[in-house]
């Protein structure tokens, strides 16, 4: 699913104009990106975390001439999903009832 799919299904389902849908969307995402830069976690009950982490700066190798180089520290961010949606993906995509 991308972006205009979302779109679609907000003009479709609660009679939005494309720029309210568009402008809804973007707002979900700048509040959840927001969280997590102040917070480090953002929480959706029942569809499950998303957390930024810290990584160290490290040594890595290019793989095309196996020069060392240092990777800068980043910022990764992981998710992990409620166990309610992983009953409700695993009824969906594997057809069994949780």
């Amino acid at each position: 699913m991308k972006r205009i799919d979302i779109y679609d299904r907000l003009e479709t389902e609660f009679n939005f104009s494309r720029v309210k849908a568009r402008g809804v969307v973007n707002s979900v995402i700048a509040v959840i990106a927001e969280g997590l830069a102040v917070d480090g976690e953002v929480h959706l009950r029942e569809f499950g975390t998303l957390r930024a982490r810290p990584i160290p700066a490290r040594q890595a190798r290019n793989p095309k001439t196996g020069q060392a180089i240092t990777l800068p520290p980043a910022i990764r961010v992981t998710f992990s999903c409620s166990s309610k949606l992983r009953d409700e993906l695993t009824a969906r995509r594997l057809g069994e009832q949780p």
